[in-house]
């Protein structure tokens, strides 16, 4: 049992309110209900914030099924507000977490002393998350989904922790390799100050009008208050060391595994994603491709239908029933 030190949950609008939504974008479906909680890490170092936003009757006929998303760098949970809509009735309930030093959890903005603590507490709320819909329905179904740095993170989460009960898992633009080029004067600096002041927060310089073709989400972004541009030294290295390790596994992911892949990405590298895909032993994959696509394709021009082939894939491999 996941035992915490640190839990709070309200039923409020005012987190729906804080939010800097693109204009334009769904709010919640009508009777849906938002849930947020902290909690205390895998470590017990930092405490954690993650929503839930909830159907009315949050029971299939084999017990809820919930989309767990991960986000990705610099980011936070709030920014997909609008997958409960899109979803709809494929799930029941959608669990954004916020990362260490991310949105409203606790750590220094853009930095991690060790990159695979992350992986730890993506499965310690992979548990968490079972644990409470189950205890509350007798069963739940986890949808683990990640975008960029998220994606990179879900997958690797997979890799290290082959026992989590996760139904599903979903890769958007998975940060397994750089696109946006990086001054090889700036990657020296990077190795020296992650042994000496690994800690210094470095902006990453990344453009918002490199993540959608719509302009309301470049805005939105610009101006989100918990949006940061932030990466320490050491989280670079570390990410660095992950995506070279994560691209050397062939196996270990059981569970239905859908990568969704931007080709016009000039964030991430598509081609390791594509690389890694083709790599993987698994009877159960599934690969779709976007071809005029920026990197956030959930927030794209284009995301009702990215979306729907993302409902579709957790319909697919669902284990109960329609929702209620």
């Amino acid at each position: 049992m996941i035992k915490e030190s640190v839990s709070t949950v309200q039923n409020t609008d005012d987190y729906i309110k804080s939010l800097r939504h693109p204009r334009g974008f769904p709010l919640l479906p009508e009777g849906w209900k938002t849930e947020w909680s902290t909690f205390r890490n895998a470590t017990d170092r930092m405490q954690l914030f993650a929503v839930t936003h909830l159907r009315p009757t949050a029971r299939g006929l084999g017990g809820p099924r919930v989309a767990l998303v991960v986000h990705g760098m610099g980011e936070h949970g709030g920014r997909y507000l609008h997958l409960a809509h899109y979803l709809g009735d494929a799930v029941d309930a959608v669990v954004c977490l916020d990362l260490p030093g991310h949105g409203r959890s606790e750590g220094l903005r853009g930095d991690i002393e060790r990159f695979d603590s992350l992986i730890d507490d993506i499965a310690h709320t992979v548990k968490r998350v079972h644990e409470q819909f189950a205890k509350r329905f007798g069963t739940a179904e986890v949808h683990l989904i990640g975008h960029s740095l998220g994606g990179h993170l879900v997958i690797r989460t997979c890799l290290k922790n082959p026992g989590l009960p996760i139904a599903t898992l979903t890769a958007s633009a998975p940060f397994l390799g750089i696109k946006v080029k990086v001054p090889a004067v700036k990657k020296a600096a990077a190795t020296l100050l992650s042994r000496v002041w690994g800690s210094l927060q470095m902006e990453t310089g990344l453009s918002a009008t490199l993540l959608s073709h719509d302009p309301e989400v470049v805005k939105a972004y610009e101006e989100d208050r918990l949006v940061h541009g932030k990466m320490t030294p050491r989280f670079f290295m570390g990410v660095q060391a992950a995506m070279a390790d994560t691209l050397t596994h062939t196996a270990g992911i059981a569970c239905p595994f859908l990568l969704q892949v931007p080709m016009q990405d000039e964030v991430v590298d598509s081609d390791r994603a594509l690389d890694f895909f083709r790599g993987l032993d698994s009877r159960h994959k599934t690969l779709k491709t976007y071809p005029q696509l920026f990197h956030e394709i959930y927030n794209e021009t284009e995301k009702s239908l990215v979306l729907g082939d993302l409902k579709s894939f957790i319909q697919a491999h669902s284990q109960s029933g329609a929702s209620a």
